[in-house]
């Protein structure tokens, strides 16, 4: 899919948008559920394709971390992650309490206070 993209002028104002302008746009199909995007402090950012090396590397950690993860941890790959009304991001993988997954009122998912354990993302 060809998605047009532009680079913003330095110093020019921007729009900020939320968590659930972003869910409006998904909804209305502006945004496909399957598109690369990350909502950085209000700013849409398109994520570039995956390579082979990234894939080698993300592979390798999560079979690591399954492995020692103890039983009240839970391991996310690339989870659609809620951190705030305008960051939302997608971590290559994310270590988190089990009960800490709870669902954002935009319908993301989202992860309580202090859920978080480790959050890696593959560059």
């Amino acid at each position: 899919m060809n998605v047009a993209v532009t680079r913003a002028a330095e110093g020019f104002a921007r729009r900020a948008f939320s968590a659930a302008d972003l869910r409006r746009m998904i909804d209305a199909g502006i945004l496909g559920e399957d598109e690369r995007v990350e909502l950085v402090e209000g700013e849409l950012v398109m994520m570039p394709s995956k390579g082979y090396a990234h894939e080698l590397v993300k592979n390798a950690l999560n079979l690591a971390i399954a492995r020692i993860l103890p039983d009240h941890l839970n391991l996310g790959v690339e989870m659609t992650l809620q951190f705030s009304d305008d960051t939302i991001l997608e971590p290559d993988i994310v270590v988190f309490e089990r009960a800490g997954l709870i669902r954002s009122e935009e319908n993301f998912s989202h992860l309580g206070p202090r859920a978080v354990r480790l959050a890696i993302e593959v560059a």
